[in-house]
């Protein structure tokens, strides 16, 4: 990858220039924790840029021109070998990479990674060099797949390492949109999710290392996020900008928007996969939120860009949550959202991916709690609590999920005018086997269901 790969493959890579230099880091780098100062991350990356991505180093050692590098960090005065060598011993000393694997089964891992072993400056040599800890090769050599590359020169413009961090992530989704563009593969709604990419506030206090820091949100905007976008969009190839998504009154997620300054739009449409009426209410998300009362059903036959919404925007997270954890969570936590919702939700798709997003980082946290319980602490599970939902109550009497011939067991259990018999008269459609029904069959299921929403909405 670099232009100063010598011909002695034996040989130490080595830098001398640092103009037109990319770096390739694999994605899980580029998403985990950067806990260090800005110029140890420049460093670093200094040093990556030596690396060929498809080979590891000779003694995991790279040499870098000292020149280059006093330039490049602005290292001046009598002294700059003496501050060079004060950061190189802070980048191997207190430099760290937080990062979270997940296996086959996506349970998560957290690894931590000093990713420099050694250093040496010596003030008569025109180069430094710095030797790689072998946790951290696998990040930055023999890199196939789930990479992305980006100009150093980029890196070493920006001012600070929040400003750092995130152009990494920018330049990480805005290859996803570009790679997925080309390739045709995927709906405009999910690729334009890689061009605005969402992220929780959570999710980015631990990108950028602030977990602890600017706990309000006007200080986080004041000095990590005013300064990585302005900083990103004078600096770099990219403009970036955001909105700030709400909970009620606290910001609970970022949309970032990002363009590259010289590309051109593309010439080639991509076409929206369309979804039919069928085959929506056949897919098993549709039928736990009609379940659950979330569906405007008179778009859901009338409107295609409706239905098309929830396959291509909020399906996809809801198959990863299901992944994770299994599809009665999802079901109690839907049911859950259907008690609790606003009534002047403007856009139910980002409200219910909200939802989604928030509830699994509780269960993340909760399972982190459990994971890292203190000596004499009860080993006791405790989950996030969400009432239980009626037509869970149904079929944990049952034995089996609910279907339209249950109801004379449910008269039985519940009683003819409880609320769990109220419940599967109103929405016991949702468990038949769509696929079996005729189409008069299926407009007498839906005409009813309009109806019941109609009296709720009286």
């Amino acid at each position: 990858m670099p232009e100063d790969k010598p011909k002695n493959e034996n040989a130490m890579l080595t830098v001398n220039k640092l103009d037109n230099r990319l770096v390739a880091e694999h994605n899980d780098l580029i998403k985990s924790t950067a806990k260090m100062t800005t110029l140890s991350l420049k460093l670093f990356e200094i040093a990556v840029s030596a690396v060929d991505s498809k080979t590891s180093p000779q003694n995991h050692t790279v040499k870098v021109n000292k020149r280059e590098v006093f330039k490049a960090l602005n290292i001046t005065g009598s002294s700059r070998n003496q501050q060079l060598t004060k950061a190189l011993n802070t980048l191997r000393k207190s430099a760290d990479f937080e990062v979270t694997l997940y296996d086959k089964k996506g349970v998560p891992k957290d690894v931590g990674i000093s990713p420099i072993y050694a250093v040496q400056n010596n003030y008569s040599s025109d180069m430094a060099e710095l030797t790689f800890a072998p946790e951290i090769l696998p990040f930055i050599t023999d890199l196939k797949k789930n990479f992305t590359s980006y100009q150093l020169k980029d890196i070493l413009k920006l001012d600070n390492k929040y400003a750092a961090s995130l152009y990494r992530w920018f330049t990480m989704n805005y290859r996803q949109y570009q790679y997925y563009l080309a390739a045709g593969t995927r709906s405009k709604s999910q690729i334009d999710q890689y061009k605005n990419p969402l992220i929780t506030i959570k999710k980015l206090r631990k990108l950028t290392d602030t977990e602890k820091k600017y706990k309000r949100f006007a200080d986080l905007k004041r000095y990590v996020l005013k300064p990585t976008v302005e900083g990103i969009t004078a600096n770099t190839k990219y403009n970036v900008s955001y909105d700030a998504i709400r909970n009620g009154r606290a910001v609970t997620q970022l949309r970032f928007h990002i363009s590259d300054k010289n590309e051109k739009r593309a010439v080639t449409p991509v076409k929206e996969v369309k979804v039919s009426l069928q085959d929506f209410l056949q897919n098993r998300f549709s039928q736990l939120l009609i379940g659950a009362g979330l569906l405007d059903m008179t778009k859901v036959t009338t409107d295609e860009a409706y239905r098309s919404q929830f396959v291509n925007q909020l399906y996809p997270s809801y198959a990863a949550f299901v992944k994770k954890h299994d599809i009665n969570t999802l079901k109690t936590h839907l049911d859950y959202v259907s008690t609790h919702k606003k009534s002047d939700i403007k856009n139910i798709v980002s409200y219910l991916l909200a939802s989604v997003m928030s509830y699994g980082e509780q269960l993340a946290e909760n399972d982190d709690g459990n994971t890292k319980k203190k000596p004499g602490q009860s080993s006791k599970k405790h989950k996030v609590k969400e009432p239980t939902p009626i037509w869970l109550k149904i079929e944990e009497k049952l034995g089996h999920d609910i279907t339209k011939n249950d109801e004379t067991k449910i008269i039985d259990l519940f009683g003819k005018d409880s609320p769990e018999y109220e419940y599967f008269e109103k929405n016991f459609y949702s468990k038949v086997d769509l696929k079996k029904l005729s189409g008069a069959e299926l407009r007498r299921k839906l005409d009813k269901l309009r109806n019941s929403q109609n009296e709720k909405k009286r």
